[in-house]
């Protein structure tokens, strides 16, 4: 790369400055200039909406004023507050109106008033403020009343026109009054009458028909004002120099405008007339000027721009501000559509040119660029002498720094100069100096410390360390904690990686892993599958953060062996379920609850058969813990607990008492009672299972009853050989053991003869509800029953039991005389539970082997599949149990598979492993070892195979990437 050019000091200080001068100049004169057309565009702006709103609201009062006659009158009329056959009252009403808009300064100049028999009755205002009531027929000639008039008067022109016009209207066509009776809601008028001799001007008149109390149409009335006078009030704003307001028709006809121009011409004159089809014009001879053929060329130009930019005025539908340019002079406009009085729609358009504004401004702008020349000129003779007396203590400053550079702390610079700042830091820098030789010590012997530190921390730490590098993953450190966890040695993993050495269990929990971690930069506690070098599988939390050493992003991880806590945490999991479910599945009671010592009691847990052998729901005996013992027979509570708390002791004994069921039951009860003393609540913690033993009580009485037929029959049978009496109250009375009851129970004859409960305790508990009750309740179908059942030998353990029950009712006793004949079965069931054993852990293998397995037939249907192999190929079980082996094997692998089938049918191989690739449902292709072999029968008849398979894509990725 080749060297930058290098630039004096003295350069770099003035040629800066004069730039920044410049630019400073530059841009005042700019914002001058913007800052002078913001103003002129603000303040035309506002003038235009200042004299646009005081021109709407004056026509606005006016005009509305004008609509707020007519209404009144067309009521008065109505309501019969005016006579309509009385033009005397009329013509009274109509001068008070007159009088009351002069005094409001209401611009109005007539009132008028035609009945259906068209009547003219009109009130007009005169030039000198005088009144004149007129009537006027259809046919005759304008009549004055002279009662109503002070002063005389002469015949005015205005006069004259109404004359003409609605006489001659009224006798020729009734076009007009037709249109004015039909308008409900009002008409307005626009026609040119002569207000004084010669000078025709511009009325708008406000008609509205008149109706009586019937609702029957008895004429029109009307209220006229001269649109003249709005002209002159436009005349009288203070716009600006040249600016201009006019009010236009959206047909583009002037109503009136600020530059007295002459709004009607003689329609022979055709320059700038025009006959307006909605105004009734009643002179034919009269046209209107457009606003677009205006002699004044602000007028023009503004209505050409509206008409150019919305087509016509009737689309102007809200106030607006716009600007133009024509002839190279700008213009500033607002227009506003007149929305009141009803039914008129007038346009107001204030016009401001930009000249008005911008003279004095343009004087303004040359003597600020005089003045801005100047100020440049004086700023670069005053940086040429700044930057020479800058210059010279910078470049001493310049040559120590190099020193400085090249490690030569001892060599000071002179601090003399005449610039404060540059001599306080000439001594700035020479301290500097001096504490950097003081500080290169200091970092030296405190970055040997904090190695040290590292060091001892990294290697003591309990918890594996290990410093990888990103994104390939070779190992750079680790501590002995990971050597001991992994069983690899140092040698063995350092600039090997983590999949080489083969620590993850799962390579997709390593690539979900490593995109977090470089996604935020650090993980916490991941938890993950991991081996050892031997094998052993751990689980471990995983926490990474993203470091830099030397320059490249390095992986810092630690790691915690959570093997342990997860599988107490597992079997603790399991053992709750088995527990709930051994809980929820037994037909006994069982019952949690405390006692004090002053005998309250206060239920932890009842287990859902409680209900079934007391009859009292949980939130029954948790409302009133003392509902149960009400139902214990008073015979038998001194046998039962919660009585006398101080009569309790630590550990565990058995209760047997009658009990009344809530159906009215009397059923025997067998309790087993814990006991255990909390200091910390000072109460006992009492733990019972009971259980329901009324049939096991009848069935001891009618056993004992048998006993002794059976011994001297069946005395010598190696069987045991048992004689019961069954009664109808369910007792158990034993007559007769053989000896074979030594044999199968433990227990010489005499003795359970004498204590039959030694027998009755030793049968598995589970048993004696699930098997031994069942069968005393089919004792009456008279049949042969076999039952299984286990019992606990006093000599060798629980042993099985088979017994085949045989029973027949002795209507003379009046019981059931039982005959059991039972054989200890044990040696065959260890055997049936050693092939159950066998095939559960090949179940429990099958189902949660961390590789795929699956069994299918020998044409190649899958027979069943376990979850990962499920996983591996994408597929639910039930679709994988519908497929061939062959709809998920690649086509290229088809051939392969049938010759390997072809050596294990012949026998050539008994199993075989071999490498293939699979088709997942998405259709990505997957490589795996396959471990497969041919299962037979004891025939040796081929039945099925069976596969292990494992997924070696990662691998088979990896030796593509690593030849």
């Amino acid at each position: 790369m080749a060297p930058l050019k290098r630039v004096p000091l003295r350069l770099v200080l003035i040629v800066p400055f004069v730039l920044e001068v410049m630019a400073a100049v530059g841009v005042t004169a700019y914002f001058v200039y913007r800052s002078g057309q913001e103003a002129i565009n603000d303040l035309a702006n506002r003038l235009v909406s200042e004299i646009s709103d005081r021109v709407e609201t004056s026509l606005e009062n006016h005009l509305t004023a004008l609509v707020q006659i007519t209404n009144d009158n067309a009521e008065a009329l109505r309501l019969g507050f005016l006579n309509q056959n009385n033009p005397l009252a009329i013509q009274r009403y109509f001068s008070h109106q007159l009088t009351s808009a002069e005094e409001s300064r209401t611009s109005i100049n007539a009132i008028m008033f035609i009945n259906e028999q068209k009547r003219l009755l009109a009130v007009e205002k005169l030039s000198h403020s005088q009144k004149l009531i007129a009537s006027q027929t259809a046919t005759a000639t304008l009549q004055v009343n002279p009662s109503l008039r002070t002063t005389p008067i002469e015949p005015s022109p205005f006069r004259q026109s109404l004359k003409k016009i609605y006489q001659d209207g009224l006798e020729e066509s009734d076009f007009w009054y037709d249109l004015a009776r039909q308008a409900e809601n009002g008409m307005w008028q626009l026609t040119p009458i002569a207000i004084e001799a010669d000078s025709p001007s511009l009325v708008a008149i406000y008609w509205k028909p008149v109706y009586d109390s019937a609702n029957l149409l008895r004429g029109v009335t009307g209220t006229a004002v001269d649109l003249s006078k709005i002209g002159r009030y436009l005349e009288t704003l203070q716009i600006s120099q040249t600016g201009i307001a006019f009010v236009v028709e959206q047909d583009g006809t002037l109503v009136a405008t600020s530059t007295g121009e002459t709004l009607l011409f003689e329609k022979q004159n055709q320059l700038g007339a025009s006959p307006v089809s909605n105004s009734l014009l009643m002179d034919s001879s009269q046209g209107r000027l457009l606003a677009t053929r205006s002699v004044n060329p602000a007028t023009k130009y503004a209505a050409r721009f509206l008409i150019d930019r919305f087509g016509c005025f009737d689309q102007i539908t809200q106030k607006q501000l716009f600007s133009f340019d024509v002839n190279g002079n700008h213009y500033f406009l607002q227009v506003s559509p007149l929305k009141i009085p009803e039914n008129l729609n007038w346009v107001v358009v204030v016009v401001i040119p930009e000249s008005d504004f911008a003279d004095q401004i343009d004087r303004n702008h040359d003597t600020m660029i005089l003045l801005s020349g100047a100020a440049m000129l004086a700023a670069i003779a005053l940086g040429l002498a700044t930057s020479q007396l800058i210059a010279k203590p910078i470049l001493r400053l310049s040559r120590a720094s190099r020193d400085l550079m090249l490690g030569k702390l001892d060599v000071p610079i002179n601090e003399t100069t005449r610039i404060e700042e540059l001599a306080i830091m000439a001594h700035s820098f020479n301290e500097m100096t001096e504490q950097l030789m003081q500080s290169f010590d200091q970092v030296k012997l405190a970055l040997q410390e904090s190695k040290e530190k590292y060091t001892t921390v990294f290697r003591t730490s309990p918890d594996p360390i290990i410093v990888s590098t990103l994104p390939d993953g070779k190992i750079l450190e680790v501590n002995n904690s990971f050597l001991r966890l992994s069983g690899y040695s140092q040698e063995e993993v350092i600039n090997r990686t983590t999949i080489e050495l083969g620590l993850w269990d799962r390579l997709d929990e390593r690539e979900e892993f490593l995109q977090l971690v470089q996604k935020v930069g650090r993980v916490y506690n991941q938890e993950v599958s991991a081996h050892t070098q031997y094998g052993t599988k751990l689980t471990v939390l995983l926490s990474s953060e993203v470091i830099e050493l030397e320059g490249q992003k390095c992986l810092l991880t630690v790691a915690k062996d959570i093997t342990e806590r997860k599988q107490l945490e597992e079997a603790l999991k399991q053992s709750k379920v088995k527990l709930q479910d051994v809980l929820n599945s037994i037909t006994s009671s069982v019952c949690c609850f405390w006692v004090d010592l002053e005998g309250r009691i206060e239920y932890d847990y009842l287990s859902p058969s409680h209900y079934t052998l007391f009859g009292f729901l949980p939130e029954e005996l948790l409302a009133n813990p003392h509902l149960w013992q009400s139902r214990v027979y008073p015979a038998d509570r001194h046998k039962t607990f919660g009585i006398f708390p101080e009569q309790f002791v630590e550990g565990t004994f058995e209760t047997e008492y009658r009990y009344y069921h809530t159906q009215g039951k009397l059923r025997w009860i067998s309790d087993s009672l814990t006991f255990h003393w909390d200091s910390l609540t000072n109460r006992w913690r009492v733990t019972s299972v009971a259980v329901h033993i009324s049939d096991r009580k009848q069935l001891e009485n009618a056993l004992r009853e048998s006993e002794t037929n059976l011994s001297n029959i069946l005395n010598s049978a190696a069987a045991a050989i048992c004689y019961l009496h069954l009664d109808q109250a369910g007792n158990v009375h034993p007559k007769y053991f053989s000896q074979g009851v030594e044999t199968v129970f433990g227990y010489p004859p005499d003795v359970l003869l004498k204590n039959y409960s030694l027998w009755q305790n030793r049968v598995h508990q589970d048993d004696w509800h699930s098997v031994i009750e069942p069968c005393l309740t089919k004792i009456s179908d008279q049949r042969s029953i076999s039952i299984e059942y286990r019992y606990h030998h006093p000599n060798s353990g629980l042993r099985w039991i088979l017994a085949d029950v045989i029973s027949q009712w002795d209507s003379r006793r009046n019981c059931w005389l039982i005959t059991i004949v039972e054989f200890d079965i044990t040696a065959r069931k260890e055997t049936e539970a050693a092939l159950r054993l066998s095939e559960e852990r090949f179940r429990i293998a099958f189902d949660t082997a961390a590789i795929g397995m699956n069994i299918a037939s020998l044409s190649g249907q899958l027979l069943k599949v376990n979850p990962a192999f499920c996983q591996m190929l994408r597929y639910s079980e039930a679709e994988l149990l519908q497929m061939m082996y062959q709809d998920i094997t690649h086509p290229d692998d088809l051939e392969i598979d049938r010759a390997i089938n072809l050596q294990l049918f012949t026998g050539e191989v008994s199993h075989i492993d071999f490498e293939k690739r699979f088709i997942r449902k998405d259709g990505q292709i997957i490589w795996a070892l396959l471990s497969l072999a041919l299962v037979h029968d004891p025939q040796q008849k081929p039945l099925y195979l069976i596969a292990q398979i494992q997924d070696i894509t990662a691998r088979k990725y990896l030796e593509e990437l690593i030849p």
